[in-house]
């Protein structure tokens, strides 16, 4: 009879360090489930769960953010059934991770600080139904001069959607970061 061992990843962390690393980031971090990068359209009733979102006032878009993320916490992280999309998803913040390129210490402050950025922006550029954060964010800067000169928008709430942009762009999408640069719509650092 063969002992059984766990195997090692990068630096000496087993497969189970690596899972249990990543889920703390998901969960600390949730941008994805806000409707960063996509609206989400999980109905809470397929799961047996409230409010459904056929149940929205009529008139009443629904919101970009997953209705499933309650209190910065997904009511179906562990649910074998939640959506492919969901379990699939990996920004590369994540990748980085779990390559051993940070630390998730490091990860979580960066995480903290994306954060900030979405919450000071989402007060004065509340999310629309209709289009994930960051493309809202980009419409937002595209216009930029027009927004800064018929005073809907200040020069440091320009700067706070520059820096959210930049952060998501280096840190958060799945792909290679510098993508939403394609048309120098964002300044160069």
């Amino acid at each position: 009879m063969g002992v059984m061992t766990e195997s090692r990843g990068v630096a000496g962390r087993t497969e189970n360090d690596l899972k249990a690393q990543g889920s703390e980031l998901c969960l600390a971090c949730g941008l994805c489930c806000r409707g960063v990068f996509f609206v989400n359209t999980i109905d809470p009733e397929d799961y047996g769960l409230s409010p459904s979102r056929r149940t929205l006032p009529p008139g009443t878009p629904a919101p970009p953010r997953c209705l499933l993320h309650v209190d910065n916490k997904c009511l179906i992280y562990d649910d074998p059934r939640k959506p492919v999309f969901c379990s699939d998803w990996q920004c590369h913040l994540l990748k980085q991770l779990l390559r051993n390129a940070v630390t998730l210490e490091s990860a979580k402050d960066i995480v903290a600080e994306i954060t900030r950025l979405y919450e000071r922006i989402a007060r004065f550029m509340p999310p629309d139904g209709s289009m994930p954060v960051v493309k809202q964010a980009l419409e937002v800067w595209k216009n930029r001069k027009e927004e800064l000169s018929a005073g809907r928008l200040s020069g440091a709430q320009l700067l706070d959607i520059s820096s959210f942009l930049r952060l998501v762009d280096q840190y958060l999408k799945p792909y290679t970061p510098g993508l939403l640069r394609h048309s120098r719509s964002l300044p160069d650092s």
